[in-house]
């Protein structure tokens, strides 16, 4: 079983094991090569070469046994032609060093799954495909480089391990795999020891050798795989909402696992039945469980102006069905992505990797689909029942395709919706400032304050400090808070104080682009917002934290506004975060209605009618036998027939 351990626990074992293989009769010990040029892999028939090595040659094992094993972990998503799944390994090319070794040698070229997907740390787990091949000089002894070709698809879904088991029963010595001159990374490449020690481990011992030269050559999405789903949808194919939403590689997966349910709007743009619905999300942690099933269901809108909480979000269901799309369709993209609990409120950034396409498609003359009319709004609600929720979560995938309103989340049965903002990490600057029994300015601090720090505004008294927060947009709203300490300057005189935070309004940032905060000298009515959060005629310790927000927009600008006499604010921290909206990836396809076609009314018993089947009127009266309705009247269900 594949384990991790710390590294300085790992170097000891493993010396502890190479001191065991030494009295066993096993030993393995690096040896580097004083000069040697550069090779190249042969030609594949794969349009897809994954591969770490330079190609140099620099150093060997001496000591591969019968049992050992080194492999590799390699990622198609790297691949230029996405998505990359399922991907067929055509071939394998290596060369191996020749120090006096016995030849001809039997090696496996093996394949392994992932233990975790999206964490190569975690190492090799179970055996994917297997091919032994006979290694004799002329082929693949250096300089040469072989090329081992899979008789049958050996096809992966994900990220993998491969490499070579020395399986020769002979008595050796072996010849080794050979290293380039490159720095490994250590959670990439991995030693199976037999014998002394049954186990994988990714640790290289002094000095370090660099990757195996191993070259994997396969296909994307090859149809000796199997391809994709018939209904896997991918960029450029055809759709029919406003636009597809893509999933945001480096975004979040919001939790949406039963009882918590999701939903986002669309806008239909060709009226007709539904036939495909495709969505993306992943596993909290990376843990992933099994799904029983989702439920899917579509639902009026209800627009932000009928809404007391001013967002629009779903209303009456007007379609729900349970599908089960299987596990889907991984990727592995280069990012992390975080996950986000709505009704929690955890948020954990760079939680996991991979994440899924899920697709569910139906026949078009489906009685069970949904139809809907262009130019109107629908929402989509997605939510899983996973097989141990307690144990693992799934989450449905943010896009940075954003349109109209948030995305919402309700738990069933109650379905009050709350929209979704998305996470963000708050930046923060310290302050300070102090103030005379006069009303005097004696000094004060900002950190990573604009310009000269502390600004007096005569208006209305405030002295101000500006602090940068992220560009304007509309789209987006800033909240945040303010604390601070504060003490009389001096304690005989009367002390009066008010804390305000400012912002840099819409029209300032419209008006005047790239002018900086808005200084001393404009009108403080247009261009200034401002809230008082706290005021006190005498106040000793701390303050706070005071929130705010700022929901119409995301200022450039955000400022501690003070007034007063007699204090002393030593130290003190603004909170401000940019809050931008949540959108989740989907697609939304399905066929037009075709314009001599209509609802037939049939019975395939030759009872009354039951059943509803859109096509045309011969195919309906002729061939079905059924009652034709008209042309483009629907089957909403069987309502049409009833």
């Amino acid at each position: 079983m594949p384990k991790k351990f710390f590294v300085l626990i790992m170097a000891f074992l493993l010396v502890l094991a190479i001191m065991i293989m030494a009295d066993t009769g096993e030993r393995l010990k690096v040896e580097a090569v004083a000069e040697w040029g550069s090779v190249q892999a042969p030609v594949s028939r794969g349009p897809c070469t994954l591969a770490y090595t330079n190609g140099s040659f620099i150093s060997y094992f001496s000591g591969f046994a019968l049992g050992m094993q080194n492999v590799t972990y390699f990622n198609p998503a790297t691949c230029p032609d996405l998505p990359p799944y399922p991907f067929e390994i055509t071939d394998f090319s290596f060369t191996l060093y020749d120090y006096g070794a016995q030849w001809p040698v039997v090696v496996d070229v093996v394949v392994y799954d992932m233990t975790v997907q999206g964490d190569s740390c975690a190492g090799p787990g179970a055996e994917l495909c297997r091919i032994s091949v006979t290694c004799d000089q002329a082929t693949f002894m250096l300089p040469a480089v072989g090329m081992v070709t899979f008789p049958t698809p050996c096809c992966v879904n994900g990220p993998f391990y491969i490499g070579l088991e020395y399986t020769d029963p002979g008595n050796g010595p072996f010849p080794s795999i050979a290293y380039d001159d490159l720095v490994a990374d250590t959670c990439t490449n991995y030693f199976y020891y037999s014998g002394a020690w049954n186990e994988w481990n990714d640790i290289w011992t002094p000095p370090a050798p660099g990757y195996p030269m191993f070259w994997v050559n396969g296909e994307t999405r090859s149809p000796n795989c199997g391809s994709t789903p018939e209904c896997f949808w991918e960029p450029g194919d055809p759709h029919k909402m406003h636009f597809p939403q893509l999933p945001d590689e480096a975004g979040w997966d919001v939790n949406a696992t039963q009882p918590m349910v999701l939903a986002d709007d669309f806008m239909c743009m060709q009226t007709g039945p539904i036939t495909d619905i495709h969505w993306w999300g992943s596993w909290r942690d990376g843990i992933e469980g099994e799904i029983q099933y989702f439920v899917l269901s579509f639902h009026e809108d209800i627009p932000a102006e009928q809404n007391p909480d001013g967002y629009s979000k779903p209303g009456i269901t007007l379609w729900e069905m349970e599908v089960s799309p299987g596990g889907g369709t991984p990727f592995d993209p280069p990012t992390m992505e975080g996950w986000y609990d709505p009704a929690t409120g955890e948020e954990l950034w760079d939680n996991h990797q991979a994440y899924f396409q899920y697709d569910v498609c139906f026949e078009p003359d489906d009685p069970n689909n949904f139809y809907q009319d262009s130019g109107t709004i629908y929402w989509l609600n997605i939510s899983a029942v996973v097989a141990n929720p307690q144990e693992t979560q799934w989450g449905w995938k943010s896009t940075k395709d954003h349109w109209n309103d948030d995305a919402v989340w309700a738990f069933w049965g109650e379905l009050n919706w709350i929209d979704i903002w998305e996470p963000a990490q708050p930046l923060a600057n310290a302050w300070g400032i102090t103030i005379d029994p006069m009303g005097t300015f004696l000094g004060g601090f900002g950190e990573d304050a604009y310009g000269d720090g502390w600004y007096f505004y005569p208006q209305e008294d405030w002295w101000n400090i500006w602090f940068y927060d992220h560009p304007f947009d509309s789209t987006r709203y800033k909240e945040g808070m303010i604390y601070f300490d504060i003490f009389p300057m001096d304690p005989g005189q009367p002390m009066w104080v008010e804390v305000a935070v400012n912002w840099a309004t819409d029209l300032w940032s419209t008006e005047f682009p790239d002018m900086g905060p808005p200084l001393p000298g404009v009108d403080e009515h247009l261009y200034i917002g401002r809230q008082i959060l706290w005021q006190s005629d005498y106040w000793e310790g701390p303050v706070g934290p005071l929130p705010y927000e700022i929901l119409d927009y995301n200022p450039e600008w955000v400022s501690v506004d003070v007034r007063g006499w007699n204090f002393d604010i030593p130290g003190g921290i603004i909170e401000h975060i940019c809050r931008g909206s949540l959108d989740l990836a989907f697609v939304i396809t399905g066929e037009p209605i075709v314009a001599d076609s209509g609802a037939c009314c049939v019975d395939p018993t030759g009872g009354p009618p039951s059943s509803c089947i859109y096509t045309t009127q011969t195919e309906c009266e002729q061939v079905l036998g059924g009652f034709y309705q008209g042309n483009g009247v629907l089957c909403a269900g069987v309502e049409a027939c009833c």
